[in-house]
C-alpha cells in the first residue's frame, strides 16, 4: 500500500498589465486594481462523480475561510490512508466587475518529475486545477460541482507530457469572483511513486517535500 506524507507551501502570485504584487493576499497596486480579497477554503466534503458534464468532483467547502498574513498557504498532507480532504478551493474576489482578458497560471519547470528527491520536488507534477465558470458567491451549506480538471501534465502509456502554461480565463466580460479548486493529481503521484520504487528516498522514513513552482496571472480592467 502506498503511504505518502506530503507537506506543501504555497506562495500564490498575481500580475496585471500595470503591476506585480508580492501576493495576492496584499492585493494589487497600480491603476488598475483588480483585486478586492482573496480567501482559502478548506474542503469540508468531496466525492468523484461522471455524469453528463463528464468526470470531476462534487464538495461543500467549511465554514470558515483560511488567512495568512505572509500570502502563504499550508496545503493538507496527501495521505493514502487517510479519507480527509486535502482539496483548497482559492476565491479571488475582483473589484466591482471586471473584464479579464486573462487568467492563467504558469510554472518555471520545464519537465515532469522523473527522480524524486527528499525535498524541492515540482509542486506543478502533482497538482490539477478546477475552474468554476460562472459562480459569483459560494457558501458552507450547498455542494458544487467542478469538471474540466487541467494539469500541467497530461499522462499517456509511456511518456506523459508536460506543459508551463494553463489558461482558465480568456477574453470575459463582467466577472465578479474566480475560484479555483486545487487537488492533488493522485494518478501523477502513484506514477512518479511507482517509476521512484527502489529508490533511496522513498526506503528512508522521511516526509517528502514539494515545492511552489508556478504563479497565477491576472489582468484586465475594473468596469466603470
Amino acid at each position: 500500500m502506498l503511504l505518502l506524507f506530503i507537506s506543501l507551501a504555497f506562495a500564490w502570485y498575481s500580475a496585471n498589465d500595470k503591476a506585480e504584487a508580492g501576493g495576492v493576499n496584499s492585493g494589487i497596486a497600480g491603476d488598475t486594481l483588480l483585486i478586492e480579497s482573496v480567501k482559502y477554503y478548506k474542503i469540508a466534503d468531496v466525492e468523484n462523480i461522471s455524469d453528463s458534464n463528464g468526470d470531476g468532483v462534487n464538495f461543500k467547502i467549511g465554514d470558515t475561510y483560511m488567512v495568512s498574513s505572509t500570502s502563504t498557504l499550508k496545503m493538507p498532507s496527501y495521505d493514502t490512508l487517510s479519507e480527509t480532504p486535502t482539496q483548497i478551493l482559492m476565491e479571488v474576489v475582483l473589484e466591482k466587475s471586471c473584464n479579464i482578458s486573462s487568467f492563467n497560471v504558469q510554472t518555471t519547470s520545464n519537465s515532469y518529475l522523473n527522480i524524486l528527491e527528499e525535498s524541492n520536488n515540482p509542486l506543478s507534477s502533482i497538482i490539477s486545477f478546477y475552474y468554476l465558470d460562472n459562480l459569483d458567491e459560494i457558501n458552507s451549506s450547498t455542494y458544487y460541482s467542478a469538471y474540466n480538471r487541467q494539469a500541467f501534465v497530461t499522462l499517456n502509456d509511456s511518456n506523459p507530457t508536460f506543459t508551463k502554461n494553463i489558461s482558465f480565463i480568456k477574453n470575459k466580460d463582467n466577472v465578479k469572483c474566480i475560484y479555483i479548486l486545487l487537488a492533488y493529481y493522485e494518478e501523477s503521484i502513484e506514477n512518479i511513486y511507482t517509476n521512484n520504487l527502489g529508490s533511496d528516498v522513498l526506503t528512508k522514513d522521511v516526509d517528502i517535500s514539494y515545492t511552489c513552482d508556478f504563479k497565477f496571472f491576472l489582468s484586465g480592467e475594473v468596469k466603470l
